[in-house]
């Protein structure tokens, strides 16, 4: 993601290089969101990544998006944390035609346990996605 004013001034962003050469704003220094995304679209860029650091990095979402909103670099965080944004058209998504990534959950319970009803119901919730 990037702030449309970024993208003005920094963009245009057509290829992964294009990215990989622009202010990143990370979780961490070494980009490991950004790492990820790029591995599950084009490993040879990973190598490319790894030769350089994010400008600014952040272990809050909500930190990241001010940031992007601030125009100081371009994000891979979720899509959800700048839906308004998204359709206000003060952000867009980078090379949207690339695969993005997912993260998982995994619930761990002894077997032949009987879970608290609150619990129970939390792990119903879990498994209607």
């Amino acid at each position: 993601m990037a702030s449309t004013e970024f993208i003005k001034e920094h963009g245009p962003f057509n290829h992964f290089m294009d990215i990989i050469e622009s202010d990143i704003v990370d979780y961490h220094p070494d980009c490991p969101s950004m790492k990820t995304w790029l591995s599950k679209n084009d490993k040879k860029m990973v190598k490319q990544l790894e030769m350089t650091t994010a400008s600014m990095s952040a272990n809050d979402d909500r930190l990241i998006k001010q940031l992007v909103m601030s125009n100081l670099g371009i994000a891979n965080v979720p899509e959800i944390l700048f839906e308004e944004e998204l359709k206000q058209g003060t952000v867009t998504e980078l090379l949207p035609q690339a695969q993005s990534i997912s993260a998982g959950i995994d619930l761990v319970s002894m077997r032949d346990r009987v879970l608290p009803l609150q619990v129970a119901a939390f792990v119903d919730h879990l498994k209607a996605f």
